[in-house]
């Protein structure tokens, strides 16, 4: 049989996308370089759930953290784990995953390479950035030049929690979340130099540009706020499209609605997020193509503020809905959960696998809990505007450089996560 050029132009556009594996590396160090600084208090608690968020989604993930004596007893499994967060263990991290880098390659796979760090962030004399390591800086020269650019991965995520994190990323434009607070951009082109983001436009970076203000980081949260937002979102809280997939822009609105209600400077979280400029629709993470067994529904008729509370007293997921449509949460593996909304609680076990659907489950009535000052601004003001494909319209709107997701073109969840609930009511044995 002879194929036209048209039917031969058909089976290249049809073709399978080629199969993408991903590696990552999660780095939280409370402590800085410099003299004098107050150490975090979270980075290491905020580290470990990024590596229970990313791990189902990865081939390989390696933690680098110090984790103190309360989080290692939260986070039990890990200790074994981590290593120390030094730039000599993180160079035999990348060291690690180039031979699987290579493999890939030769195999005609996709390589993604996610870098999550937690920490502080610096401004040398030179006004370039830098990320405090317990053997010295980061510069924004070795992100670029020995962490992105010596790996060669199809496509690179930085995520980064750390003031004066924007001096890292030396490229012009992308999504302000908040353009109410100080412009980071001239310091941006300051630093656009050799080493920067436009030398790799197969790399997206999601930053804190808080430059030199105090990390914002919450007991309640026993986190950072600016983690807690990103993992919510990750998680599926941003998903608008309701692809299982969470692209750059969804963050970026996500992002938008958490923050926009809060006014006092001192509890305000701004932040930066560049989708690859090669592909403006890369996700941050593919939860239909991970390894996670278990899915929250979150129906179209629920509508508010709710987050998730693991057995463990983690705080695993934060979001406002609107009732627009249906929401899916990934799971991690935990005996139970609590799902609370601002006066109700609802307590739930995981199936084998599969998903949870929160019309079935019974909420209870939920104390208040006593309010301080800052305390009281996140309390009451983050998360208060909802999330949904209204709010995320209008943000594009408003931002015009950014690139919105597209339609669905596969149902989301699979069909192995298909909800029975939607079909028979989900048995919780704590009602």
């Amino acid at each position: 049989m002879i194929l036209t050029a048209c039917q031969l132009a058909s089976l290249v556009f049809f073709a399978a996308a080629p199969e993408t594996r991903a590696y990552v590396v999660v780095i939280g160090n409370n402590q800085s370089v410099e003299s004098g600084v107050k150490a975090l208090r979270y980075a290491d608690d905020d580290a470990a759930r990024f590596y229970e968020l990313l791990a189902p989604t990865a081939a390989r993930i390696e933690l680098l953290t110090v984790m103190d004596a309360d989080t290692q007893r939260i986070h039990s499994k890990l200790p074994v784990l981590a290593r120390a967060p030094s730039k000599e263990n993180l160079a035999a991290v990348l060291k690690s995953f180039e031979a699987d880098l290579a493999s890939d390659r030769a195999a005609g796979r996709e390589s993604v390479f996610s870098f999550v760090y937690i920490g502080h962030g610096h401004v040398g004399r030179a006004g370039q950035g830098y990320l405090s390591f317990l053997d010295g800086p980061l510069t924004s020269e070795d992100l670029w030049g020995q962490v992105v650019g010596k790996l060669n991965a199809t496509y690179n995520h930085l995520i980064i929690d750390a003031c004066n994190s924007y001096l890292l990323v030396g490229s012009r434009g992308g999504a302000q979340v908040d353009d109410s607070g100080p412009d980071a951009s001239e310091a941006i082109r300051a630093y656009g130099g050799q080493h920067s983001a436009a030398r790799y436009p197969n790399t997206g970076v999601v930053v804190s540009t808080s430059s030199a203000a105090e990390s914002h980081e919450w007991s309640v949260f026993q986190g950072g706020i600016f983690s807690q937002e990103v993992r919510s979102a990750l998680a599926g809280a941003a998903d608008v499209n309701a692809d299982g997939r969470v692209e750059y822009s969804e963050l970026a609105a996500f992002l938008g609605a958490a923050n926009l209600a809060i006014d006092d400077p001192r509890a305000r979280v701004q932040a930066s997020v560049q989708p690859p400029p090669l592909d403006h629709h890369r996700p941050l993470i593919d939860l239909a193509a991970s390894s996670y067994k278990h899915l929250l529904r979150l129906p179209k008729s629920f509508a508010g503020k709710y987050h998730l509370e693991d057995a463990r007293g983690v705080r695993y997921v934060d979001g406002n809905k609107t009732g627009e449509t249906d929401v899916y949460i990934a799971l991690a593996n935990s005996p139970f959960y609590f799902v609370r909304t601002g006066e109700t609680e609802a307590r739930f076990v995981l199936p084998k696998s599969g998903t949870v659907d929160l019309r079935w489950l019974e909420f209870q009535p939920l104390a208040r809990a006593a309010r301080g000052s800052v305390a009281e601004a996140y309390r009451d003001l983050l998360f208060q505007i909802p999330y949904g494909p209204g709010f995320y319209q209008g943000f594009i709107a408003r931002n015009s450089s950014v690139t919105p997701v597209q339609r669905a073109e596969r149902p989301f969840p699979p069909a192995a996560l298909t909800p029975r609930a939607v079909d028979q009511p989900f048995k919780n044995p704590y009602r």
